[in-house]
C-alpha cells in the first residue's frame, strides 16, 4: 500500500480553494436553487463542486465521496475501503447566503474508516488549514493546537440541534441539561468551521449527532492533527455518524455525552 509523503496534497489542496473561494465571492453563486424544510440549495454549491472535483481528479486517481453528486469513479471502488476523498464544497450554505461569516469548503482524504488529511478554506476570514495525522496541523503555515482548557466549566461547546431532535421529550431534554455544564454554548451553522475552531484552541467541545460524514471528515482529521480527540459511531452503514471532539483533558469528563454516542 501507498503511504502519502508529507505536504503531498497541501499546495494543490489551497490552490483549488482559491479557485473555489473566487467562484463562491460573486453574486451569482448565492443565487437560490432550492429551499426544502430546513435545507437550501445555492448555485454556488455546485459551482464549487465542480471546481473542487476538477482539481482533485487531475492530481490524483482516487474516487471521491462528494454531498452534491455522492460517490464519483464509484465503478472502480469498493465504498470506504481504500483511500478516498470526501468533499463538501459548501459547509454553512445558510450562513453563505445570508453573508453570516461561518461558512467555507472541505476536502479530507481518508482511508478505510480513517482519516489522513483534512483540509478547511475559511472564505470570511481567507485561511487555510491543513492537518496530517501523524503530521503538521497550521492555518496559513502558522502552527495550531487544541485548547488547554480542563474543567467542563470553562469549556466552550460548539453543537447543532438535529433537525428531528423534539427539546420536549425527554430525549431533547436531556440534551439541553448536558448543555448547562459548560461556561458557554456556540451553534455557528458550519460543523466544519467548528471544528477547525477547536482545532486551533479557540473552542473547547464538539459534539453532534446524526450528522453527515462530509461535514466532519476535514475537521475530524484536524482535530487530530492539533493534538485532541476525536470519538465517532457512524449509524447502520450511512453516511450520518454521531461525534465528539475535544481536548485530551476534557475527554474523561464528558461520560455523560459518550455514552449516548
Amino acid at each position: 500500500m501507498n503511504t502519502l509523503k508529507k505536504n503531498q496534497y497541501k499546495n494543490e489542496l489551497h490552490q483549488i480553494f482559491l479557485k473555489s473561494a473566487e467562484i463562491l465571492k460573486g453574486e451569482s453563486g448565492r443565487k437560490l436553487i432550492s429551499s426544502v424544510k430546513k435545507d437550501i440549495k445555492v448555485q454556488g454549491d455546485l459551482l464549487s463542486n465542480n471546481n473542487i472535483l476538477y482539481g482533485l481528479k487531475s492530481i490524483s486517481n482516487y474516487p471521491i465521496l462528494s454531498e452534491e453528486t455522492g460517490w464519483q469513479d464509484v465503478e472502480l471502488h469498493n465504498k470506504k475501503k481504500g483511500k478516498y476523498w470526501i468533499v463538501d464544497p459548501l459547509d454553512g450554505t445558510y450562513n453563505y447566503y445570508r453573508q453570516i461569516p461561518f461558512y467555507g469548503m472541505c476536502i479530507a482524504l481518508w482511508e478505510d474508516d480513517r482519516p489522513i488529511l483534512g483540509s478547511y478554506f475559511d472564505i470570511p476570514g481567507n485561511k487555510f488549514y491543513y492537518g496530517e495525522i501523524g503530521g503538521e496541523s497550521n492555518v496559513n503555515d502558522e502552527t495550531i493546537v487544541v485548547s488547554n482548557i480542563d474543567e467542563l466549566a470553562q469549556a466552550v461547546l460548539s453543537t447543532g440541534f438535529p433537525s428531528k431532535l423534539d427539546l420536549s421529550s425527554e430525549m431533547g431534554k436531556n440534551y439541553l441539561e448536558q448543555m448547562k455544564i459548560f461556561k458557554k454554548v456556540r451553534m455557528l451553522g458550519s460543523a466544519a468551521a467548528s471544528l477547525s475552531f477547536l482545532a486551533e484552541g479557540k473552542l473547547d467541545v464538539h459534539f453532534e449527532k446524526n450528522t453527515m460524514i462530509w461535514d466532519v471528515a476535514s475537521g475530524i482529521a484536524l482535530v487530530l492533527a492539533s493534538g485532541g480527540i476525536v470519538q465517532y459511531k457512524f449509524i447502520e452503514n450511512s453516511d450520518r455518524l454521531n461525534i465528539l471532539a475535544c481536548n485530551k483533558m476534557l475527554l474523561p469528563k464528558l461520560k455523560c455525552i459518550i455514552d449516548i454516542l
